[in-house]
């Protein structure tokens, strides 16, 4: 035997060892990336129910909102309505006041007559 066979042989025992433990590593890479699968597949079990009841709540909040959103311009209508109305009321008030100054004139004439009229009756009766 000379050199070359030696090296040969450890050479073919090399390869055998490296062959082996590829083997091995494969057989451990593939049991790991089982794990992770189920791993995925669990977590995805779990996640989907809670991504609907997710799903549910946000719409509802949204309806919520939505509700509220009108209730406010309900109101703010309303009150928008009411300042017309009390604005509408006072000028109009003002307005008359100005507009015809002889109408204090003729409710004074008016507020004398009823009293000079509950005065007779009251010396009649």
């Amino acid at each position: 035997m000379t050199i070359i066979d030696v090296l040969l042989i450890v050479l073919i025992i090399v390869a055998i060892i490296l062959g082996i433990y590829l083997i091995v590593s494969l057989r451990n890479l593939n049991r790991t990336l089982n794990d992770v699968d189920n791993n995925l597949k669990e977590l995805s079990g779990k996640v989907n129910p809670i991504l609907s009841n997710l799903e549910i709540v946000s719409q509802k909040a949204v309806s919520v909102i939505e509700q509220a959103q009108e209730q406010v311009r309900n109101i703010s209508s309303s009150i928008e309505n009411v300042k017309e109305t009390v604005a509408k009321l006072s000028f109009k008030n003002v307005k008359t006041k100005t507009v015809n100054p002889a109408l204090d004139l003729i409710e004074n004439v008016s507020a004398l007559s009823k009293g000079i009229a509950a005065f007779w009756h009251k010396l009649k009766g």
